[in-house]
């Protein structure tokens, strides 16, 4: 009996389970002016496995097959007509990609073959923008001064045409008399389950030792608070105890530093989490990259790796991430990625 019973509880863990490791599956890089990167941007992918890359440098968005064959192209760096003055932000909505310029504050509309449809100017998006199969789900730029008190997460519904309010922050104000650096520290990301529309934001701050996972069903109604200790607790943050002073400024750019890059829903219970800390924000310090999968129910970390300095993954569709990174002769390509388990 006491046999069977050991055999099961090992089952039940090995099932319970997650090692996390990547492993290339696709490369697209090269010489010509079709294949070379500049500089990582943002990805999307679409049923049928394209690829639309952006180049963060010259802004230009490139499509290529699900082989890594190029396809075609759209747009520039520029102030004329199908041209950014910021890197795009990608979308794929209803078989359309949209392209998101911030600084600009322009919505392009475009074919799958990256033909443009039209152009919606001026419009009041934030910096954090992601998309479900239904519409956008964006975070509200933030200001950097003590007037600022919300930061805001809402939605745009494409078939209703109406927006709906997410989540509201209401303790900058609070929080800067103990810190004016608050704002350097709070770096709210967004994921959406691109099929279901369930939302997930993360929050923290420097004054704190946890990372709250929030989400929301696609109606915009709370489904629930996670709140994982495991990551914040293996660093530490002296500027998060210090008597704030005149001094603050100089022990603020010699502190250590923490910042949530991207997230993504693995899966229904499961959140990727990728993050870096380094010992100063100054640059020639040592930054650590990390990614970890949090278990959403516990907020427990199932598992992490240490990924390389210079990799930028920007999206994950079906098991596969999506990203950049520079090979042996530091030369940038777009890479796909399998989360073999």
């Amino acid at each position: 009996m006491k046999v069977k019973l050991s055999v099961i509880l090992l089952l039940i863990f090995c099932s319970s389970a997650f090692a996390l490791n990547l492993k290339r599956v696709l490369k697209i890089g090269g010489n010509d002016e079709n294949h070379i990167f500049f500089r990582h941007g943002s990805i999307v992918v679409d049923d049928n496995e394209n690829i639309y890359a952006v180049d963060g440098r010259i802004l230009t968005i490139r499509k290529y097959n699900a082989g890594g064959q190029f396809i075609c192209k759209f747009g520039k760096r520029g102030e004329g007509p199908n041209e950014f003055r910021s890197s795009p932000v990608l979308l794929i909505l209803q078989k359309m990609i949209l392209v998101w310029d911030c600084l600009a504050r322009n919505l392009f509309y475009l074919t799958d073959r990256l033909e443009p449809l039209k152009v919606e100017r001026h419009l009041d998006f934030g910096l954090e923008i992601e998309a479900s199969h239904s519409g956008f789900v964006l975070n509200q730029s933030q200001k950097n001064d003590q007037s600022d008190s919300d930061v805001k997460l809402v939605a745009f519904d494409f078939k209703k045409q109406k927006s709906l309010k997410f989540y509201q922050y209401s303790g900058i104000q609070e929080e800067w008399r103990k810190s004016p650096f608050f704002w350097v520290f709070f770096r709210g990301k967004i994921a959406i389950e691109k099929k279901s529309g369930r939302i997930a934001i993360t929050s923290f701050t420097p004054l704190s030792e946890k990372i709250d996972i929030i989400l929301y069903h696609p109606d915009g109604s709370l489904e629930k608070k996670v709140t994982t200790f495991q990551i914040l607790k293996n660093y530490k943050f002296d500027l998060r105890f210090l008597d704030l002073s005149s001094e603050l400024r100089r022990k603020a750019i010699n502190s250590p530093a923490f910042y949530i890059d991207r997230i993504f829903f693995l899966g229904k219970q499961k959140l990727i989490v990728i993050y870096q800390y380094s010992d100063s924000h100054r640059q020639e310090n040592k930054v650590t990259l990390k990614m970890a999968v949090i278990d959403l129910d516990s907020g427990k970390i199932l598992d992490q790796m240490s990924l390389k300095n210079g990799q930028y993954f920007c999206y994950l569709k079906d098991g596969f991430l999506y990203g950049f990174e520079e090979d042996e002769n530091e030369e940038l390509f777009l890479g796909k990625y399998q989360i073999a388990d």
